[in-house]
Parts: C-alpha cells; sequence; structure tokens
C-alpha cells in the first residue's frame, strides 16, 4: 500500500482562460497536505494534460477520464471542473470502484442534485463536507451558522467583499472578524479593510488566487509545496 493517499485531479490545467480555480486553489491545497500526492492530471486534451501535469509536478497525464480512474496508482479522484460536468465524472469515478471528491453541487439541474440521495439509497457513502463558506448579501442562516461556530480565517480578494460583509451590522460578524485571521488580495484591499475598521493580518505579495493561498500559508505555518519547475 502507498505510503500517501495517490490523487488523480480533472480539471485543474494551465492552459488560459482554463480552469484558474483548479489550478489556483485546488491544486496548491493538495500539495500542502502531507498525507496526500497529486499523481495525475487529466483535461480534454493531450498537449494540456501533459503541461498541467508537468507544471504540478504529477507523474501521470491523461486526456480520457475513463483511462485515469482505471489507473492501479489512483488511490481518490478529484473533480474541479464546471458544473454541468460534475455529475458525468463523479459517476465515471464510482463505476471505477474509486473514492471520489467533487465540488457542490453534483450537478446542473434537479435531477442531478438527488445524485447523493440515490447513491445513499444503494448503499454508498456520501459527505457533505463544508470547505469554505461564501458570504452573501443579505447574510443567510449558513453564513451565521458558520461564523457562531468559529471561522480560522476570512480571505478577501476586493474591497467590495468586505463591505458587503460588513454591510448586514451583525455583531456575529465583527466578534468573527476579531478572532479570526484576515488575508486580503493586495494593497488596494487591504487600504479598504483599515478604512472600514478591520484589521488586516496577511496582505498577498502577488495579488492572484495563488498569491493569497501562498500569504495565508506562510502566515499560518502550513507547508505548501511548490511545483515542479519546468525544464528549460
Amino acid at each position: 500500500m502507498a505510503d500517501k493517499i495517490r490523487v488523480g485531479i480533472v480539471g485543474a490545467t494551465v492552459t488560459p482562460g482554463g480552469s484558474g480555480w483548479g489550478a489556483n486553489a485546488h491544486v496548491p491545497a493538495l500539495q500542502a497536505l502531507p498525507g496526500y500526492e497529486l499523481k495525475a492530471v487529466c483535461t480534454a486534451h493531450e498537449e494540456t494534460a501533459r503541461a498541467s501535469a508537468e507544471k504540478f509536478g504529477a507523474e501521470l497525464a491523461f486526456h480520457d477520464m475513463n483511462e485515469m480512474v482505471a489507473h492501479p496508482d489512483i488511490d481518490l479522484i478529484t473533480v474541479v471542473v464546471r458544473v454541468p460536468l460534475h455529475k458525468q465524472l463523479v459517476m465515471a469515478a464510482i463505476e471505477a470502484n474509486k473514492p471520489v471528491c467533487c465540488e457542490w453541487p453534483l450537478g446542473a439541474d434537479l435531477a442531478d442534485a438527488t445524485l447523493p440521495e440515490s447513491l445513499r439509497a444503494r448503499g454508498a457513502r456520501v459527505d457533505a463536507v463544508a470547505a469554505y463558506v461564501c458570504a452573501t448579501r443579505p447574510l443567510t442562516n449558513a453564513n451565521l451558522e458558520a461564523l457562531a461556530a468559529g471561522v480560522d480565517a476570512f480571505t478577501f480578494a476586493s474591497p467590495s467583499a468586505i463591505r458587503g460583509l460588513l454591510e448586514g451590522g451583525s455583531p456575529d460578524v465583527t466578534s468573527a472578524l476579531e478572532q479570526g485571521v484576515v488575508a486580503t488580495i493586495g494593497p488596494v484591499t487591504s487600504e479598504a479593510a483599515r478604512v472600514l475598521g478591520v484589521r488586516v493580518d496577511v496582505e498577498a505579495v502577488e495579488s492572484t488566487s495563488r498569491g493569497l493561498v501562498e500569504a495565508l500559508c506562510t502566515y499560518q505555518g502550513w507547508a505548501l509545496q511548490s511545483p515542479s519547475p519546468t525544464p528549460p
């Protein structure tokens, strides 16, 4: 048995205009986890699959999802594509008898949204994990429950995001901001936070999603493995 859980990710690509969220959020998170190894990358085309695997330091590259889920060196599949393809790719992993992690929702319509219940009815284990909560205006019950339970870190990518969180006037927001780490994507957002009376603990050097993740990981002392450099 492998020392680490070997992950195959579908949807993270270095292609311009591709899945920035997969490349800039999911891949760094996987690389920061000591018990996991990013083993394979799957994209829609052979060239982008190879380029993405090389960039992220993955050993294997696929442009056919069925080939990746069938590979014996892949222990877990993670799906980070756009919502309309979630169900199709999740079912491919399940049919290959592989555990799968997928962003919510699992489908694009009501029929797809019932997938968790239908899988449970067939004896499968389906867990829903709140990895992050996006604050909305006005704050939803889910937002308020998350604040009441305690938030480790707040990440702000724009001044409007800070204003939107504060506009509700909930005392839970003020208390949570005082107790959690506040990280911003750059100096403009940091200045807006200070003007609004919000303490800033972390400011990204590079004003990108990945830069924000890296700054927060450095501040918290979390390991963040850099992708293997591209050979000349």
